[in-house]
């Protein structure tokens, strides 16, 4: 499991590999989340059922959403830009080690990573409670909102949800649907400053994922 958490990719610009070819890691900031309840969301936000969307504790705050990239070709050979991870930073301090997210499940395993699903190819960073309140409110409208208006904006997105002062930021999910794990960065003093969702398809060493 340590070999598999010092190949992330997530925030380390510079060579890397994807199915065993080198490729060039890029970090690029989307936009910021809002978060003033405190309950960060992450998932796939077009079909609203807030228990999809995995919620990770933080401060009530503002919190940078950041993807690492790399460039390839399509079967046809049009060039692709795909996103290797998206990240959340939590705070302004350097990683020590990567590993499971903390959680209060007495039956959860220490070596056992959380999985945000997704249908859309999209994953989202969002206000889970806020994201709550909206599906109890008009579970149609939200899904709407995701499925149709924002489904036309080209990604990455960064746009207030209905009605609210809270923002979704969103990019493509690697390449497309699936189950991706997520974890966490963490200081010296065991604090999480950060949360990666590795979408399964870049390292920084050649052997972690291969065609």
């Amino acid at each position: 499991m340590s070999e598999y958490f010092a190949a992330s990719p997530a925030l380390r610009p510079g060579p890397g590999y994807a199915a065993g070819r080198p490729v060039t890691l890029t970090v690029h900031r989307i936009g910021n989340v809002s978060v003033p309840s405190g309950a960060l969301g992450l998932g796939d936000p077009g079909y609203p059922a807030p228990d999809s969307l995995l919620k990770v504790p933080v401060d009530p705050g503002k919190y940078a959403v950041v993807v690492t990239r790399f460039d390839t070709a399509r079967n046809n050979g049009t060039p692709w830009t795909v996103n290797a991870t998206l990240s959340v930073v939590l705070a302004d301090l350097p990683e020590q080690r990567r590993g499971p997210l903390p959680t209060d499940d007495p039956s959860a395993k220490p070596s056992e990573m959380d999985v945000v699903g997704v249908d859309g190819g999209v994953v989202a960073a969002i206000d889970w409670s806020a994201y709550a309140l909206l599906c109890e409110q008009d579970e149609e409208q939200l899904e709407s909102f995701f499925l149709d208006d924002m489904a036309s904006r080209p990604t990455p997105w960064n746009a207030p949800l209905p009605g609210r002062t809270e923002n979704v930021v969103a990019d493509q999910s690697g390449y497309g649907d699936g189950g991706y794990p997520a974890y966490g960065g963490f200081a010296d003093d065991g604090r999480l400053v950060a949360v990666h969702i590795d979408f399964s398809n870049a390292a920084l060493t050649p052997d972690r994922y291969r065609d």
